[in-house]
Parts: C-alpha cells; structure tokens; sequence
C-alpha cells in the first residue's frame, strides 16, 4: 500500500457537489472515538445528491461522518461509489456515529484519469449524509506542487530513534527525549497520532524545530482519568507556517513511563511536492540526543542538519568494504613476516670443526668481520675466536697476516726432516688420543719424533681469499713419510 496520498478537504472547489448541500464548520467535534472532521470542516445533505471528482492516479478513498439509522438492515442515508461508471459498493456500515470513517475506495487502478462519482439516498429528512475529505494514490508522473500530503507511519521520510517502537499499527515511544526527524517540502506539518488507554493518562509535552532553530513546546493532554476507550485520529500539534521550500522537522519527546506516550498514524504536508515513494518504510536510527529543553535553540545536534543521521546504504557498504580491506592487509602483513621468520630459521648455517675451520681474509689479509666463527661449538666474537686461533696455533701477528710461529726446536725439524719455512700444524690441534701417540716415545736409547704434518698440503692452503684479485703463492710442501715405533710387545706402530 502506498504510504503517500493527496488528500482534499470537503472544501477544495475541485470536488463537485449536485443537489443540496450546505457546509459545518466545528460541528460535531466529539462524536465517537475518532477525533474530529479533517480541518474541522464538513459538506452535508438531506437530501438524494451526488459528488463527482477526477483524478490522476492509482487509488482512491472517501471518508466522511458516519451516523445511520437501521445501519444493518436499511442503511440511512446510503450510498453507492463508482469509478469510470463502474460501480466499486461501499463499506460495511458502522452501527456507531464516528467521524473519520471510511465510506468507500479501492486501489489497483491503471495509471491515468479517473472518475469518481458518489450517488447518496436519504430516505428521512431527519438524517445527514456528512462528507469530509477525498484521498487518493497519484500516478508517478503527477505533479504535487501546492498540494497537501498525507505520509503513513512508515514513509521513508520518517526517521525515528531506536527508543520508538510499534504500537500496533502506529508508532510510539514512551521514552524521555525520544527524536523522530521528518525531512519535507513544504509550509507546515500537522502530527496525526493516537491516545492509548493501555498507558498511564497523565499529561506530557514535547518540542518541535524546523531546521535547527527554536525549539516550541506543544501538549500531550492524555485521556481523563476515567475513560477507558482509546482516542483516535488526534492532531497533537500543527506548526507554524515557514516559508515553502526543503526542511527538517525534529520532533523530541519530553515525557516518560509514567506520563502519556507520543505516538503517530501519519501526517499532513501542507502545499508540499513530495513525489510518491510506495516501497520503504521508515528508518530507524540510534538516540543521539540528549533532554532537550523547551524553547532551546537545538534539540539534538546529531540528527539536525537535513541529513547526517539519515540511513545512507552506500556509506554503510563503503564503511564494510573498507574494514574488510584493512583487515587484508593487516593479514597479509601477519603472514609475510610469519613466512620471513620461518625462512630466517630454516637457514642451514655453515658448520665449521676445530681442526678444518679456515680463516677468512680480504684482499688486504685482514680478517674478514662478516663471519661469525664458533670455537668449541660456542659462538665467540671475532676478535675473541682470532685470539684463541692464535694462541692453539702459536700464531703471532706481524703486520695485519697472521703467520704461525716456529714452535718445534730445531733439533726437531731437523729429525722430523721439515724444512725450515714449513709451517707445522701444533699439538693442540690434534685429539687427545693423537696427542698420546704421537707423543715422542723413549724406549731403551731410541728417541723417535712426532710425525709432524704440514699445515696446507695437499690443495687446501689454509687461507681463503675473499673478494680480492690478490692470489699468494703456495709455499713448497714437502710429503713426510709415516713413522714408527716400536711398541710395548715388539711391534711397530704407524702414528
């Protein structure tokens, strides 16, 4: 169902009246539970006429005073609806006098003109056939300058609080300071809600501002103490007149729990150009506001200004996508360190023995700080490990190389048959049970030497040359032929 309409008062020189008809104004204010005549006003009849009116649009309604005689068996007055000459009935009739009540209507016309034409019978001079208003849905194409609009409880432009809630069809809040927001075009709003005698019946006010200016206080009278029928169709405030244009009218709810609530059925732009929107309903939006004071400047910042609390679906996507993209990247970040810790462990790092491990030298023959030398499996810093290099080798330091000291006698290069110059690897370097048998023996008058092995045979040099064009010369190695010795029990012994 459409949630707007253009709606006609009894008034409108648009409705055309045949027969005898004569107007009311402020008559019958407090028939039924219904509230009073729409603008207070009414056409009524003794006498057999009719209305007609035309319209652009897809569905219409007629609403009048209600108060027959026989409304079960013979309706008086009765009446008959038809749209393009085809007859659509008429509502069941209501047995009580009520005004506001729906006389006849129906929707689901084609879009275009249409004609409606309402033949009334009065059989006795003594009954009144009463008309008050003629609603209709217009087509989409219609212009709706001037015009007055009526907005259901749930139309798009109606931004309520989440401290709102449904009171069956209507809307209604109970909470202090509760904000309902109306962006529209036009001069004036008219607030159209209900009376319920399910709460309590004390009275209560609220405020209303048109575009963040003064705040005017209006009053929520509540029923007597002793009625117990809900009032319906009750005008609790109509603004002032602005000047015609786009505006925002921010309605704040001063009462609570224990006083009558504020609630709405609809309301009425007056000389509003609103187009029809038939397929949302009305957005809900968080209470930012605090009490608002009466005849105060603002009453809520948050929801004032024509639209920064307004339910915008491309922010609120745009905010998602957003949030989902910066969780990627914080992800992709977790997972490339994750993977560049695990590569960094993964790393097999060079292993170097006591006995083999090479000293590394630039081009100029200094030791080269990039590596990272164990001794003994501990890590030691560079200068550390060079210095216990030096001292298990006998390495003294002559300039920047470092060459290894003669730390044989001469009688023992001599019996060991190595050139002066060789450079012999120490005992230190050797394990401990090489150490025992190489150890030179004493046995009867025999001395034999310990075999000695020269540090660089073969095609290792011992020096590794780093980024350098510089090549040493590799000093003369002479082979040394195994020794024995004589053992315990008569037998030789190769060390």
């Amino acid at each position: 169902m459409a949630t707007r309409k253009v709606v006609y008062d009894d008034q409108d020189p648009i409705i055309q009246y045949s027969g005898e008809w004569f107007e009311k104004f402020g008559a019958l204010e407090g028939l039924g539970n219904f509230g009073p005549p729409y603008l207070h006003t009414l056409h009524g009849t003794h006498h057999d006429a009719s209305v007609s009116f035309e319209f652009d649009g897809t569905g219409i309604e007629v609403y009048g005073t209600s108060n027959l005689s026989n409304p079960k068996s013979d309706p008086d007055p009765n009446l008959e609806c038809f749209i393009d000459g085809v007859s659509i009935g008429r509502d069941s009739p209501f047995k009580f006098p009520e005004n506001n009540r729906k006389l006849c209507g129906k929707g689901g016309f084609s879009v275009g003109l249409h004609k409606l034409r309402i033949d009334i019978k009065v059989k006795s001079p003594d009954q009144t056939f009463w008309l008050d208003k003629i609603q209709y849905e217009p087509s989409p194409s219609v212009p709706l300058d001037n015009k007055t609009i009526s907005l259901k409880n749930t139309d798009p432009a109606i931004r309520l609080d989440d401290s709102w809630g449904s009171f069956g069809p209507f809307k209604g809040t109970t909470k202090a300071n509760a904000v309902a927001v109306i962006d529209f075009i036009g001069t004036s709003v008219s607030w159209v809600g209900y009376i319920p005698s399910e709460f309590p019946h004390g009275s209560a006010f609220g405020t209303y501002s048109f575009d963040d200016g003064e705040s005017i206080e209006f009053n929520l009278s509540g029923l007597p103490g002793n009625k117990g029928t809900s009032e319906y169709s009750q005008v609790f405030f109509t603004t002032l007149e602005v000047e015609n244009g786009p505006h925002t009218l921010t309605t704040t709810f001063l009462g609570s729990r224990h006083t009558t609530p504020l609630t709405l059925d609809r309301l009425y732009i007056k000389n509003g150009t609103i187009a029809p929107a038939s397929s949302r309903s009305s957005t809900t939006m968080n209470n930012p506001s605090t009490a608002s004071t009466p005849n105060t400047a603002t009453n809520s910042g948050s929801v004032n200004g024509g639209g920064e609390a307004r339910l915008n679906i491309g922010a609120l996507l745009g905010g998602i996508l957003g949030s989902l993209g910066l969780f990627i990247l914080i992800a992709g970040i977790f997972l490339y360190r994750w993977r560049r810790r695990l590569s960094q462990k993964n790393i097999i790092q060079p292993f170097y023995s006591d006995g083999c491990l090479p000293a590394i030298v630039d081009r100029n023959g200094r030791p080269n700080m990039m590596t990272h030398p164990t001794y003994g499996g501990v890590a030691l810093p560079v200068n550390q490990f060079l210095a216990k290099r030096r001292e298990a080798l006998g390495v003294e330091t002559r300039g920047s190389i470092p060459i290894l000291a003669d730390r044989l006698s001469t009688k023992q290069r001599e019996a060991s048959g190595i050139p002066h110059g060789s450079v012999a690897l120490p005992s230190g370097r050797l394990s401990a049970k090489r150490r025992e048998a190489t150890r030179v023996e004493t046995h009867g008058s025999v001395a034999l030497p310990k075999r000695t092995v020269a540090f660089g045979a073969g095609d290792s040099s011992g020096l590794l040359h780093t980024n350098s064009d510089v090549r040493l010369d590799r000093p003369h190695v002479e082979e040394i032929s195994p020794h024995y010795i004589l053992g315990m029990n008569n037998t030789f012994q190769m060390f």
